[in-house]
């Protein structure tokens, strides 16, 4: 017994002290168990020596190899897949609620770090093509008028006698031919423009600079760039993206969700009296869940910046905004859940259980949304 690393030994998922089990034990520790209480079968050595079987890339547990902020990517990255996440994490495994609600602060931050990276590299693309386009435009408009501008300079020249305007006239001349031979020259490269705009946004002044056969312009400064020559409209491109309705019934969708999926156990006190599943556990579920709403974000953000650089908003992308906005939390919730049912709570029927909980949350949702709200269900 002196691989015990914890004085008090329960059941993992419904709590139920097993010190009496241990005590009956009469010439060895047997290598499965299940609960008298609630019929779970577990794995002693994780029972009793929880500490050697912690997933080393959740971030609820502290390693010498990896820092807080490495384990909180490799946990997010690990989210994207919840039946490989839920596999390895076991309720047997001590939950460290500090550890998780400073996770859960830094994944909510990064809606706003990938918005500000969405928003400003989308610009800087967008103005620095714009320039581009205007350059090539303006460089093709003086090849197609050089003859005609040289014919006119010339025969000015040949009618004028003052010297000093013939002197005049020669250096317009070379000037303008001097800009058709060549376009004008932006220094500031597209990967620089992104970075000057990322980095910083409240820069009154660009380090680019457009250079002409009539002397070198300043490019427009990272402040400038979402007033530059465009509209919102432009931006976003369609209703779904900045409709209010649509977002205000994306938010109260997604905050009904995840409060009512998790309360949804109440609805189904059948599947979780007879696991016996502590509270704990399901808080545990929920609060990793909050990484979807996120993912959510990125996507539509993901979205903007190719809408934005398109110039254009095509059906599919409205499709997609549509989707992520309002039915991916639902979607992904349902596919958390079922995993996370099935092998971390380790509840039966985890198939069905889980579609159950989302339907009736959805359906309550909608009911509620509907009576209270119908404008908003109606117009979106």
């Amino acid at each position: 017994m002196g691989g015990v690393t914890r004085t008090e030994t329960a059941c993992p998922r419904c709590g139920y002290d097993l010190q009496g089990v241990i005590a009956s034990w009469e010439d060895a520790c047997p290598m499965q168990g299940v609960c008298a209480e609630c019929g779970l079968e577990y794995s002693w050595a994780e029972v009793m020596c929880p500490d050697k079987f912690e997933p080393r890339w959740c971030v609820e547990f502290k390693s010498r190899s990896l820092s807080f902020v490495r384990k909180a990517f490799k946990t997010f990255a690990k989210s994207l897949r919840p039946w490989s996440f839920w596999r390895d994490l076991k309720m047997s495994n001590d939950i460290h609620w500090l550890r998780l609600i400073l996770y859960l602060v830094l994944v909510l931050l990064l809606p706003l770090l990938a918005g500000h990276t969405f928003k400003q590299t989308a610009a800087a693309i967008r103005v620095r093509w714009m320039i581009q386009k205007e350059v090539l435009r303006q460089h093709q408009s003086t090849l197609q008028s050089l003859p005609r501008v040289t014919q006119n300079l010339q025969d000015l020249r040949k009618i004028e006698s003052d010297p000093n305007k013939q002197q005049a006239l020669d250096a317009q001349l070379k000037m303008f031919q001097a800009d058709a031979t060549a376009p004008d020259t932006i220094t500031l490269s597209y990967g620089e423009a992104i970075l000057e705009a990322v980095l910083y946004p409240t820069r009154g002044t660009s380090a680019g600079r457009i250079n002409s056969a009539y002397g070198a312009y300043p490019y427009p400064a990272p402040n400038q760039l979402s007033s530059y020559g465009w509209s919102r409209q432009t931006w976003y491109g369609n209703r779904v993206l900045i409709d209010p309705n649509a977002h205000l019934l994306a938010l109260l969708a997604q905050g009904a969700l995840f409060i009512g999926l998790p309360l949804g156990f109440i609805l189904l006190p059948f599947s979780r009296m007879k696991a016996n599943v502590r509270w704990a556990h399901i808080a545990r579920v929920s609060l990793y869940s909050l990484f979807l709403p996120v993912v959510a974000m990125m996507l539509i953000f993901a979205l903007i910046l190719t809408a934005i650089a398109l110039g254009s908003t095509p059906r599919w992308i409205e499709w997609l905004a549509r989707m992520s906005l309002i039915h991916f939390t639902w979607f992904g919730l349902l596919i958390w859940w079922t995993f996370a049912i099935r092998s971390y709570l380790k509840i039966p029927h985890a198939w069905v259980t889980a579609p159950i909980l989302a339907l009736l949350t959805y359906l309550l949702l909608l009911s509620f949304l509907f009576l209270t709200f119908p404008w908003i269900v109606i117009n979106v």
